[in-house]
């Protein structure tokens, strides 16, 4: 029998909703602050039992096979949730991230995590690989699976097939949009409940880099089709994408201002990434062309590790409490007298009054 989504239109349908879902409602934890907040499986007012369900003014849903929004509480257009199957199942949309506007900021803490609060879900969590992602906006529900224990998770590690054209995280104690670049962004623990916003240019699934779980076996022989680089190999100053049928496409990033990530494809015949440091910095996934950069610290002829400053990027926002930057290391190689490249590293700075527009406030 189809689920049907949980709306308090009334309060006949609340209780014959609290019959059918009390077999599979369980609870979660979400920080909520006084404002507009992103919450997982959040589409009604009766799911929160620790403040007054007076607070929470509004909720939305955005239905991503038709890019809009529909009002879940209160007052819902009762007709267009009627119909609400003809364009998702309900279970799908149990999965998404909701608007949830509240009056007050909760206080006080859930396992050590500061403004978190228990709440119900009605439908269990659907593993993220199995979770349909349709082409254009979609608000990503962040579940337990997402998040490995204490570790935080590279979005760029869970994006599977799907080619990401924007992703974005709401902030919801600054009541502003945070740019989540895929090749750096990071899920932590706090963002657990939350929601995680992507533009897609297809219809796709979230797993690992290679494809989610999904297993595809050999093609037939000769009919294997090769591993390709859009930039002939290991081409430093020109942007490439690596790809293979099954197995997806990369893409050349800049780890920071000197190192850059080139895609090729390695003798197993797969797109893999290489480290490699430009000599006159690099920008926009490629190296720059000699005299680009006149702060090139590679190959620079030196006596003294003084003569091999380490390079910087500029500050940006991990999350709306830390700003960080990425660090180039370097030191003077004696017996060659030239400034050589020592394994990178992040500076962190907490900001005690938030982080913003890639400062500290």
């Amino acid at each position: 029998m189809k689920r049907k989504i949980i709306l308090s239109i009334a309060l006949t349908v609340i209780l014959v909703s609290v019959v059918l879902v009390s077999a599979w409602a369980t609870t979660y934890g979400a920080s909520i602050y006084k404002g507009w907040n992103l919450v997982y499986g959040f589409q009604s007012s009766e799911q929160i039992d620790t403040i007054d369900k007076s607070n929470i003014r509004a909720i939305y849903a955005f239905i991503p096979t038709t890019q809009q929004y529909l009002r879940a509480w209160p007052n819902p257009d009762e007709k267009a949730w009627q119909n609400l199957d003809k364009v998702i199942d309900d279970h799908e949309l149990l999965q998404t991230a909701y608007w949830v506007y509240s009056d007050i900021t909760i206080e006080g803490s859930l396992n050590g995590l500061s403004h978190f609060t228990e709440y119900w879900v009605y439908d269990a969590p659907v593993h993220y690989t199995e979770r349909p992602i349709y082409k254009g906006w979609n608000f990503i529900g962040v579940t337990k699976d997402m998040i490995s224990g204490s570790k935080d998770t590279n979005l760029k590690d869970i994006k599977g097939n799907c080619d990401i054209e924007k992703s974005y995280f709401w902030i919801a104690e600054m009541q502003k949009w945070e740019d989540a670049p895929i090749e750096y962004a990071q899920l932590e623990e706090r963002s657990l409940g939350s929601g995680w916003v992507i533009k897609v240019s297809d219809n796709c699934k979230l797993g690992t880099s290679s494809g989610g779980n999904t297993l595809s076996v050999p093609n037939l022989p000769g009919d294997q089709k090769a591993c390709s680089d859009s930039d002939g190999g290991m081409n430093y100053n020109t942007k490439g994408t690596a790809s293979k049928e099954g197995l997806g496409d990369i893409t050349d990033f800049c780890v920071n201002n000197i190192k850059l990530s080139e895609t090729l494809c390695n003798n197993d015949g797969n797109p893999a990434y290489a480290q490699y440091d430009c000599p006159n910095g690099c920008d926009n996934g490629a190296c720059n062309s000699e005299g680009q950069n006149n702060q090139a610290i590679l190959g620079r002829k030196c006596t003294t590790n003084s003569d091999c400053p380490n390079q910087y990027t500029d500050w940006s926002c991990k999350n709306g409490t830390t700003a960080q930057r990425y660090i180039s290391y370097y030191s003077c190689e004696q017996e060659k007298s030239t400034c050589q490249s020592s394994p990178g590293g992040v500076e962190y700075e907490n900001c005690a009054n938030g982080c913003l527009n890639s400062v500290c406030n």
